[in-house]
């Protein structure tokens, strides 16, 4: 009996351990952006803060329209790192819908595949290349590799 107890919860730690690597602790751009989000908290961008409380799509767009000048603008980090902008940390975020509202309004697609790639998070740069082939306002976007 006891045998089976101990077995329970060697077993139940082992799923754990591999439900928390299943899910995404990838090293690279999701250790980075956490730290990155934690500097951007302490930073009054609000393009960042309304993608890190997720606003519904209608509010960011109306926040990106009346903050045109900030959609390439980076956060200041505090913590030494590069931040991500904001299509890299969208892209991240599998947010679609905040991708394509970004790239119609002029982000630097170079700049965020670029980002993307040093970190080697092919899914987001993906992300990004299937919304500018979508036609999804491309005018004035410079286009990634």
């Amino acid at each position: 009996m006891r045998g089976k107890k101990i077995l329970s919860l060697v077993l139940g730690t082992i799923v754990v351990i591999a439900g928390i690597l299943i899910i995404g602790y990838r090293a690279g751009v999701r250790v980075h952006l956490r730290r990155t989000v934690r500097a951007v908290r302490k930073v009054e961008h609000p393009l960042y803060l309304a993608v890190m409380s997720s606003q519904p799509t209608d509010q960011f767009t109306a926040l990106v329209e009346s903050h045109p000048a900030l959609v390439n603008v980076k956060a200041k980090s505090w913590d030494g790192c590069e931040p991500p902008s904001l299509l890299a940390m969208c892209a991240d975020l599998g947010r679609t819908d905040y991708v394509r509202i970004l790239i119609a309004h002029g982000a630097d697609v170079n700049d965020a595949t670029n980002y993307l790639s040093r970190y080697d998070d092919p899914r987001a740069v993906t992300l990004i290349k299937m919304c500018l082939r979508a036609g999804e306002g491309t005018a004035g976007v410079t286009h990634g590799n």
